[in-house]
């Protein structure tokens, strides 16, 4: 009885061993959270490997983002992702995207995203995110200057609020 039993089990693993993990059925790898692959080079920014460059226009920021969530109306039109922790300027009288900023931290601005972006931003080649250090980004050639770093990447500049902490990123027109 112990031997059927042995061979029982044997020929199970064996089988079972012959399948690849990622091949089996009903397993499947999560996809990446929005947003978490955001890299920012002389060539512009790209955002889950959809390259984009500004200014933009709002159709190209929506085929990169998505349609935000929501709207707003100041001195210039504020786009808001809520779930991705990301938010867009656009210039009232012109359809041009000139900014686009992931909220670390919460800053009590109306546009605040209701979810912080929890990624990490590749900037021409340093990972930047919420637990980035002052230290790290004066290394990276960062300059600071009043409460935000400020670093040219090509004919952009990105800024990194900071009051202690990263507060949040933006990849802005001079």
């Amino acid at each position: 009885m112990n031997r059927v039993f042995v061979l029982i089990v044997g020929a199970a693993l064996i089988v079972g061993c012959g399948k690849p993990a990622s091949k089996a059925k009903g397993s499947k790898l999560p996809p990446p959270p929005p947003g978490s692959g955001v890299k920012i080079s002389e060539a512009g920014i790209s955002i889950d490997g959809k390259q984009l460059t500004l200014p933009a226009t709002t159709a190209q920021l929506t085929d990169v983002l998505g349609q935000p969530n929501r709207t707003l109306d100041k001195a210039n039109k504020i786009f808001v992702w809520d779930q991705r922790g990301i938010y867009a300027y656009c210039r009232k009288n012109k359809d041009e995207i000139h900014d686009i900023s992931f909220a670390f931290q919460k800053q009590d601005f109306d546009f605040d995203p209701q979810t912080l972006f929890s990624g990490t931003i590749d900037v021409a080649g340093t990972s930047v995110s919420a637990g980035t250090k002052e230290n790290e980004l004066k290394a990276a050639g960062f300059a600071f200057d009043l409460s935000t770093f400020e670093k040219a990447v090509g004919e952009r500049s990105v800024l990194v609020e900071y009051d202690g902490r990263a507060l949040g990123l933006s990849y802005s027109l001079p």
